[in-house]
């Protein structure tokens, strides 16, 4: 019984976080179409930072790798540690 409350809160846990990072996909993404790619909108990055759990480095990419927005490459220190998203 301990094991199955285990696989179902995990299972609960991963759902709710693949929902905040589409969320935050999808504010990142108005906010890019709403400037031109040039800035995110403060509730958006603060939105962002609250889903990512800390300061959230992002990438956006077109079709054929053409860059869009975002950070061109994470900060050294955190490069090891980068998700890449989409």
């Amino acid at each position: 019984m301990g094991f199955w409350r285990f696989e179902v809160a995990q299972r609960t846990s991963e759902t709710l976080f693949d929902r905040s990072l589409l969320a935050a996909a999808l504010a990142i993404s108005r906010d890019v179409a709403i400037s031109g790619g040039d800035a995110l909108s403060p509730s958006t990055r603060d939105f962002v930072s609250d889903a990512g759990g800390g300061d959230l480095f992002y990438h956006v990419t077109g079709p054929g790798g053409i860059y869009i927005t975002g950070y061109a490459y994470p900060p050294p220190s955190l490069a090891v540690g980068r998700a890449r998203i989409g």
